[in-house]
């Protein structure tokens, strides 16, 4: 009997093998279709007229391809971008991510340009109206972007969230970008706009860095060199979540390639299917830029190995269980406790990288976000 006969068969005539032949095609069916990956595969097909292979999305000098096209299709196919051509990334990262974060409702935030570090900057000074005169908090906030990409644009939504969950200003950083500057004159622009912070809101006097991957490390980075200079005021607190690249140059690790590394952070192969935030091989793609310039590598190993010669303020290090940059969140942990600095750390199961920056799309993270308030305020004594 064939297969198509069946279907004309009531099932009390069936045998119990051509009841459950046909009983299981639906089931397969269904479980071949939720194992598509449907954004990916709309992308290909959207695409497909002007660029049938992934690899056509790369020449720079293609017109019928818009960088932002390029960006998107790096997330979304998980192919990497030629070595060193960083404006794929900086555009996705510019136009895309920032029309994904909610926007507040009219009069509950205002968000101002001021002009630090420098005069060309884009730094956001953003205040929720709860905010009273006598508030003496201010969160100092760094975006992401593996220091290579990103502005204060990218993560303004999470920026407006923040203060207006905390209920105290905000002052988002813009600071220069690798390769056209070093790390090194990154972390000076958050130190400089620290002070700015400091001389134009002399009231404020527990402040707090929070940064997420890349800005993860320049807050570490910029706090190192904060407790070396003759400040009245120096940081309250931390929040380090999803430190990004540049923990292979902590003591514990000094590995200066990427192949080094590899061979010791077993979860950048382990959750590299997993951590959709960190697609592809864009960790490989970033320490390929950034330690392309030896002054990278030797800034991080120097500064990095200061840990013990300055006290940092209580820290909360935070991670998603899927992030491929797992082991490089343990082995700052592992630092920070053994030079005795106050660290809290908090790993959040089956979530990935940046994990509290998708706050408006699953409850999970939400919640992260919720419990990073808290501490927050704890640290500031506020209740």
């Amino acid at each position: 009997m064939s297969l198509l006969s069946l279907g004309t068969i009531s099932t009390n005539k069936m045998n119990s093998g051509q009841l459950l032949l046909w009983t299981s095609i639906p089931a397969v069916v269904v479980y071949g279709l939720s194992r598509i990956n449907w954004p990916r595969t709309i992308f290909r097909f959207v695409f497909g007229i002007v660029a049938p292979t992934k690899e056509r999305f790369w020449p720079s000098d293609d017109p019928q391809i818009s960088p932002g096209a390029r960006g998107m299709a790096w997330i979304l196919l998980a192919g990497p971008p030629p070595p060193h051509d960083v404006q794929p990334i900086r555009t996705m990262m510019k136009y895309f991510w920032p029309n994904v974060w909610p926007t507040p409702p009219p009069g509950t935030i205002q968000v101002d340009v001021v002009p630090t570090p420098r005069a060309t900057s884009q730094s956001l000074w953003i205040t929720p109206s709860s905010c009273s005169n006598t508030c003496t908090q201010c969160l100092i906030h760094l975006h992401g972007g593996g220091m290579i990409a990103g502005t204060t644009g990218t993560e303004r939504g999470l920026a407006v969230e923040l203060a207006r969950r905390l209920g105290v200003p905000v002052l988002s950083v813009d600071y220069r970008l690798v390769p056209e500057a070093t790390i090194q004159q990154a972390v000076e622009d958050v130190v400089t706009a620290y002070q700015w912070l400091r001389k134009t809101h002399p009231h404020l006097t527990k402040l707090s860095f929070l940064g997420g991957s890349a800005g993860a490390g320049h807050s570490l980075l910029a706090a190192i060199r904060l407790q070396e200079l003759d400040l009245d005021v120096k940081p309250t607190s931390l929040v380090l979540s999803s430190p990004g690249p540049g923990m292979e140059f902590l003591p514990s690790q000094v590995a200066a390639t990427v192949e080094e590394t590899r061979r010791t952070w077993k979860h950048l192969d382990k959750n590299a299917p997993h951590d959709g935030y960190m697609a592809g091989e864009f960790y490989q793609f970033v320490t390929s830029i950034v330690y392309q310039d030896p002054a990278n590598r030797e800034y991080l190993t120097q500064q990095l190995s200061k840990l013990s010669k300055g006290k940092l303020p209580p820290c909360l290090v935070t991670a998603g269980s899927y992030e491929v940059l797992l082991d490089g969140v343990h082995a700052l942990v592992d630092a920070l406790q053994t030079e005795q600095v106050p660290v809290v750390y908090k790993e959040y199961w089956k979530m990935q990288h940046c994990h509290f920056c998708f706050f408006e799309f699953t409850p999970e993270a939400s919640d992260a976000l919720d419990e990073l308030i808290l501490w927050l305020n704890k640290s500031w004594n506020k209740e």
